[in-house]
């Protein structure tokens, strides 16, 4: 379906939304493509955001990130010289929550966090 708004959807229909696998692209230019429930991403999917070139790939729910996942962006040049950063681990409501490890990378090397992590914030035990 071609919407007025520019947003194209192909995949599954179920009571008039989208239902089980579908592809998704926004009029921003992001595309998810993945499981639908109720109209919204749910289960397995990967959407990537058109203008920040953020990635994530995992569990959704209700339309957000949401279970186990993997996260990524990568950096255009930047005065601290980050090259990209990269998440996998648990999400909850769209935040790094519980166990997950997280990486910068830097043009003169990286830095790894693992540990637990509560509303995208380190909390608890890690190294």
């Amino acid at each position: 379906m071609v919407y007025t708004s520019g947003r194209v959807y192909e995949g599954l229909w179920v009571n008039d939304r989208r239902e089980g696998n579908g592809y998704e692209r926004y009029k921003n230019g992001d595309v998810y493509t993945g499981e639908f429930k109720g109209g919204r991403p749910f289960g397995k999917g990967r959407r990537k955001w058109a203008d920040t070139g953020e990635v994530y790939d995992g569990d959704w729910y209700q339309g957000l990130r949401h279970g186990v996942g993997n996260w990524q962006l990568n950096h255009k040049k930047n005065a601290k010289k980050i090259l990209k950063e990269n998440y996998s681990g648990k999400f909850m409501n769209n935040h790094f929550e519980g166990y997950g490890i997280y990486t910068i990378t830097y043009e003169s090397g990286k830095d790894t966090y693992e540990g637990e992590w509560s509303n995208s914030t380190k909390q608890g035990n890690g190294i």
